[in-house]
């Protein structure tokens, strides 16, 4: 029975890459070529000496690529170092190196959009410069040039601070389908609304802006509750107050009566959209503060608080999305919003979006954003806003129950209701929809409530008093607890911290992190850490804070602290050490702590501390300029090619009975995507970038399978219908230019394994096979080469073997007869192989089994390869190196010297989610490649390329500091050394030492070449790296 493309999910079932459609349905089975794509945005924040040799962290921001439509093609941010005029014209910038290098985009406008909200805050904010949001510069342009490309070379400007593309960002909701008193309104009881409504019906002197797509503020359930402008006349034309918006009574229009996506925006003054399908912000406004007990319609929970409407998007539903977000939480913020709810997001993270948010904050707004709808932690993922500091991120539960849908995490602060959850909609009309844009304004009235009972408190401090008084109901234990925090409690936002002694709470954050003797962790020795806390409320008694490392290679030799007390508003410091052990796996990337903090009055609340790593190390790790493109599709298979070009596979289902099928052409110049309206590519194989062929698959009731041979780069094809062999390639392997075999799913119960002799023109099915069970197939993914060995998995637990190219097979039982997804053999008796639950499966669940007898039996290995962390998707054991390998989903590498049994890490950059792997070979290294958002690769030692300090071998070296010798002894009988060099700060290879030995196991190393600085000495052996700090 086919299996269909779930083959390929089974290993690759978190990495959605995307591909854009348009003009593809245009031209059904025409190949197309897109342009290249660049991935390099890089936010590099170097920490910085404080006192006393403490260093704040570095900072590594990535502005990842999003799909086409989620940002806009021919506009871009740059903020500059210095502040440069632009010309009368708006056509060029008066920064010579900056002109220099935008002059060929055929510039349309420069303007600096920002820079008037900065003169206005400057006073409020005591003359401090707004986050530098008046050097924040939009440039538009109209040469045809990918805007990532713009920013990416924009980086490489010294008088740059940043460039980003420019980001639309989409509404949160998922649509469904006298409203309070009949219960259609029911989460409100789950809040205690109506308790916390005793305490206070909010005042109409607090304001929550409602950012979204406008709202209908003629609703008989909004108008008496919207706000108006005391400082501006209706409709005399005059910009009465001088905010540089004339008439803006009710809000304003920030997009307007736009008719195509790029088009000028036409801002007005009226934020009520024309189009009666742009609900949203008509149905986020209601849920924060529809006028209440007006015998109308549904409440708010914000009861007498006041809605300012800001229209962020254009008119017509035809144009989606959320266009000037920021532009309106900047305009709000200047008119005194106490509150600003945003129910929109997206991925890419954008430091102009940043500062803003952040100017925002500093001027007494307090940002309430949605975390999403993905069902996806927030901690692992990109999305923005809800992934900035200063905002207050709402997730979407029903008391104790998670909605589905909801983003999840430690940087989701609170739970609301967010099903069904019914709401004004234009026309006087009111309608049921669900979605964390739902949670988001609910939390938002409820801000608006304590802000009402505590006008003098800052956004900060409303923030704390929601998430601390939130009911600690959905993590179901204590693992979880932490990024499953609480549901908002409406009545105790509103009764604690108020006027009942009895009903004190803290508000505790982490609120600064610093590390001694440097900005991260560079070495295994232990590293003194100091993190501030900062109490936002009442007073705290008996504080105790543990420790929690989220990672099993981190040593924490104290984990819990106490403060005795920590009054309002003050700081206290806690001073701990941190050791990474051998398994690190990243040499460059960080470790988190939970900080769980406990008090008074039951006080539970959980931080985060991300501390930066930066190991010693011989591996290197590249990465590609270039990134896939644009919508969702899985990563098949691929060929990378010695001279560093490559052929990488994917596919989109776009129907029931159509597939787009692409190649991705890996080059020095970048990655090009071609594409056929066709069956899902499945296999490759690749003699040069330009001649390959291509196996191909279906999941329909036809079952049919082609190969497709170019030798033009796919210009033009040859194709072979293979269909009586296989409906289902999963492999084809050359062992040179005419012989070669594919390795199919069954047909007729007959194995759809085939040679062909003359280059793939024509193929031959190998009879004799053992036969298939019911129902059993081979899985993409799962098969080994190895000089004339053959291995394949197949769905029912078995594996198939051959030891002369595919003329003869056997076939052994790995166990259960669950899917094997990977097998890997160090020859014909030691393997291993890797088997999920199901073919359907979603979690990443694996076990992981080792022979040692050819197959004949099998034990469970004592790694466990569950978890995002170790799940694996690719292994392999290079022949003559006894070891096998794991790339891992997480981009862990791992090895291990006794089949599979035990591992150890491979030192590598931490980069993200990762779904295709194949090694090389290249002068006695290994040369790992990784398909995930782009194409990387690992260099890095066969031997070994683990790192250990030498006090874990006895090995000694001296005089520490060094002047004009180092002596190293190694003891009696100890590993092989291959090689002893010296390394600088940067892991360059300065001094090579190997034939430096004058005795048995004594090396002498003159270092006078050597300028004076930290250096590392490096022994390296067949079995492990050992270093030591000089």
């Amino acid at each position: 029975m086919q299996k269909g493309y779930m083959k390929r999910f089974l290993v690759l079932t978190s990495l959605i890459i995307v591909v854009t459609l348009s003009n593809i349905l245009a031209a059904p089975n025409a190949i197309q070529t897109s342009t290249n794509y660049n991935n390099s945005l890089r936010i590099i924040r170097n920490g910085s000496k404080q006192q006393d040799n403490w260093y704040s962290l570095n900072q590594v921001k990535t502005i990842d690529r999003v799909p086409q439509e989620l940002y806009f093609q021919n506009a871009i941010f740059v903020k500059l170092k210095n502040k440069a005029a632009i010309t009368t014209d708006k056509k060029a910038i008066r920064n010579s190196l900056l002109q220099s290098s935008i002059a060929s985009l055929n510039i349309n406008e420069i303007v600096l959009p920002y820079e008037k909200f900065a003169k206005k805050f400057a006073n409020k904010m005591n003359n401090k410069n707004a986050n530098g949001i008046d050097r924040i510069y939009k440039i538009t342009y109209e040469s045809p040039v990918d805007p990532y490309q713009v920013c990416a070379d924009l980086m490489n400007n010294p008088d740059v601070e940043y460039a980003t593309p420019i980001f639309k960002r989409r509404l949160c909701y998922t649509p469904n389908d006298p409203y309070f008193k009949d219960g259609t309104q029911y989460y409100m009881d789950l809040m205690q609304i109506k308790k916390a409504w005793d305490i206070s019906k909010g005042s109409p002197d607090i304001k929550i802006a409602i950012i979204d797509v406008g709202t209908d503020w003629t609703h008989e359930d909004l108008i008496d509750n919207i706000w108006t402008n005391p400082n501006e006349i209706p409709d005399n034309g005059i910009d009465d107050d001088d905010n540089g918006y004339i008439d803006d009574v009710h809000g304003w229009d920030f997009v307007g009566a736009i008719s195509y996506p790029g088009a000028t925006y036409i801002p007005d003054n009226d934020p009520n959209p024309s189009d009666p399908d742009k609900a949203h912000g008509t149905h986020t406004a209601g849920l924060a503060s529809a006028s209440t007990d007006n015998s109308k319609g549904i409440a708010g929970t914000g009861f007498n608080c006041k809605i300012i409407p800001i229209k962020t998007s254009a008119d017509t539903s035809i144009i989606g999305g959320i266009l000037t977000g920021y532009e309106g939480i900047l305009y709000a913020s200047e008119l005194g919003a106490d509150i600003i709810s945003c129910s929109w997001g997206g991925p890419g993270y954008s430091p102009a979006e940043e500062d803003i948010i952040n100017t925002a904050s500093a001027m007494g707004s307090l940002i309430v954003v949605a975390s999403g709808n993905s069902g996806a932690s927030l901690d692992n993922s990109s999305e923005y806003p809800a992934g900035y500091k200063n905002v207050l991120t709402v997730g979407s539960s029903i008391g104790s129950t998670l909605s589905s849908f909801s983003n999840y995490g430690i940087k989701v602060d609170v739970y609301a209701p967010g099903v069904n959850i019914m709401s004004t909609v234009p026309g006087n009309s009111y309608l049921a929809e669900s979605g964390t844009s739902m949670a988001t304004p609910i939390v938002a009235g409820v801000a608006a409530l304590v802000k009402s009972i505590h006008p003098d408190w800052s956004p900060a401090q409303i923030a704390k008093q929601i998430r601390v008084t939130a009911d600690r109901t959905i993590a179901k234990n204590d693992n979880d607890a932490p990024y499953y925090y609480g549901f908002v409690n409406a009545y105790k936002a509103l009764n604690y911290n108020n006027t009942d002694t009895t009903l004190l709470l803290p508000g505790i954050k982490i609120s600064d992190i610093t590390m001694l003797n440097g900005s991260s962790i560079k070495s295994y020795d232990p590293k003194d850490v100091r993190a501030t806390l900062k109490n936002y409320l009442s007073t705290g008694k008996n504080i105790t804070i543990t420790l929690i490392p989220e990672d099993s290679w981190v040593i924490l030799p104290t984990t819990t602290f106490t403060i005795p007390e920590i009054a309002t508003n003050s700081m206290q410091d806690i001073q701990f050490q941190i050791q990474l052990t051998d398994k690190t796996p990243w040499f460059q990337g960080a470790t988190r702590i939970i900080a769980k903090i406990e008090g008074n009055n039951n006080y539970v609340d959980y931080d985060a501390i991300t501390l930066p790593i930066n190991l010693p190390t011989s591996n290197t790790f590249t990465e590609s300029p270039y990134q896939f493109g644009d919508a969702g599709t899985s990563m098949n298979a691929m060929t990378m090619l010695s001279d560093g070009t490559g052929i990488i596979l994917s596919n989109m289902k776009i129907s029931s009975t159509s597939n787009l099928s692409i190649i991705n052409k890996v080059t020095s110049t970048g990655i090009t995507m071609s594409y056929l309206m066709t069956d899902a590519f499945m296999a490759v194989h690749a003699f040069d970038i330009n001649h390959f062929i291509i196996g191909t698959a279906t999941d329909d009731i036809v079952g049919r399978s082609t190969i497709r041979k170019t030798t033009n780069g796919g210009n033009s094809w040859t194709v072979k219908d293979i269909s009586t062999i296989t409906n289902f390639v999963n492999y084809i392997h050359f062992y040179d230019d005419n012989n070669g075999i594919i390795l199919g799913d069954p047909v007729n119960n007959i194995w759809g394994i085939a040679k062909t002799t003359d280059g793939g023109n024509t193929w031959n099915r190998i009879d004799g096979i053992p036969d298939p069970l019911a129902n059993e197939d081979g899985l993409v993914g799962s098969g080994q080469f190895n000089g004339d060995q053959i291995w394949f998995g197949t769905t029912h637990g078995r594996i198939f073997y051959s030891k002369d190219q595919g003329n003869t097979w056997s076939v052994q039982n790995v166990g259960d007869s669950k899917p094997v997804v990977l097998v890997s053999f160090i020859d014909e008796s030691r393997g291993i192989a890797v088997y999920h639950n199901s073919l359907e499966q979603i979690t990443p669940e694996a076990t992981l089994m080792i022979t040692n007898d050819g197959g004949q039996t099998w034990i469970q290995s004592q790694t466990d390869v569950s978890g995002d962390d170790f799940y694996p998707v690719y292994c392999f054991s290079p022949a003559g190196s006894n070891n096998q390998y794991f790339l891992s989903k997480s981009g862990r590498v791992s090895v291990s010297n006794d089949n599979g049994n035990t591992f150890r890490p491979v030192l590598t950059k931490q980069d993200g989610i990762v779904a295709l792997g194949q090694y090389q070979i290249i002068n006695n290294k290994i040369k790992l490649w990784e398909v995930g958002t782009g194409v990387n690769y690992l260099l890095f030692d066969m031997t070994s390329s683990v790192f250990e300090p030498v006090q874990t071998s006895n090995i000694i070296v001296s005089p520490n500091p060094a002047y004009n010798f180092i002596n190293i002894q190694v003891p009696q009988n100890f590993d092989q050394i291959n090689s002893i060099y010296i390394m600088d700060m940067l892991g360059e290879k300065v001094l090579d030492c190997t034939d430096l030995r004058t005795s048995d196991n004594v090396y002498k190393i003159d270092v006078n070449s050597l300028s004076s600085g930290i250096y590392f000495v490096v022994i390296s052996t067949n079995v492990k790296n050992y270093f030591e700090k000089v």
